[in-house]
């Protein structure tokens, strides 16, 4: 598991609303359900990725071994989880995502990629677990519980390979406390991001509820005036004109 267990604010928080608010989530909006689980497949695709193109700055044959067996396993929870997906949707899934983004573009970053991806797995081992205990849903937890001992072994990959990439644990204390800020200040952004944009719904929509019902007595009251000035001006309609 590693020497580093302590577990952030951050995460502690996460995991307190995974357990509290899913349940509730996915009761009240089951398309909710398949859109979580497609996104699960999304992240562990990716991760596929991103471990394949670790591979080509690795120089040792048993860490690229070790990184091509991992990504074969982020490849079988990401089929899992988008099958599992399919399942729950109401309507057909789409089979492509964005332009991914690489963590690593060169040996000199190397280091670093392998502390976030040792980071990003402990994390997921741990929440893993809330949302097993969440899901209450037999199939998924038990796919949960299966992944849960691959990214258990995941880390210690991860971590052995950043060892040895150090050659030590001298720069390993270092590196974790600096991704750590990192993800923090990612999860940060993600968050002010949601915010704004329901910050945004909600004022959009107190601006139409308040608005609406003013424009539409503005726009009666014109269509009245306007009717005044044709009566006055050619009389009242008549039924012979009303028939015509």
């Amino acid at each position: 598991m590693g020497p580093y267990p302590e577990v952030s604010v951050r995460s502690q928080l996460r995991r307190l609303a995974i357990r509290s608010l899913l349940p509730l989530s996915w009761k009240l909006s089951p398309g909710r359900v398949s859109s979580s689980l497609l996104r699960f497949a999304e992240v562990e695709a990716d991760s596929a990725w991103q471990f394949l193109r670790a591979m080509e700055v690795l120089e040792q044959p048993h860490q690229r071994a070790a990184m091509f067996h991992d990504a074969i396993e982020e490849m079988e929870h990401s089929a899992g989880f988008y099958t599992l997906a399919r399942t729950y949707a109401s309507r057909p899934l789409p089979l492509c995502r964005d332009r991914r983004e690489a963590l690593l573009t060169g040996p000199e970053g190397l280091g670093e990629f392998l502390t976030y991806i040792y980071e990003g797995e402990r994390e997921v081992y741990e929440e893993f677990e809330d949302y097993t205990t969440a899901a209450g849903r037999q199939d998924i937890q038990d796919w949960l519980t299966h992944i849960r001992e691959d990214e258990e072994g995941h880390q210690d990959t991860a971590l052995a390979t950043l060892i040895e990439v150090l050659g030590g644990e001298q720069e390993l204390a270092r590196l974790v406390r600096s991704i750590r800020w990192r993800r923090n200040k990612e999860s940060l952004a993600r968050l002010s991001h949601r915010i704004g944009n329901l910050f945004s719904g909600v004022l959009l929509g107190s601006i139409f509820l308040v608005a609406g019902p003013l424009f539409g007595w503005a726009c009666k009251q014109r269509m009245d005036s306007a009717r005044g000035d044709r009566e006055r001006r050619y009389g009242p309609p008549t039924l012979d004109a009303a028939a015509s």
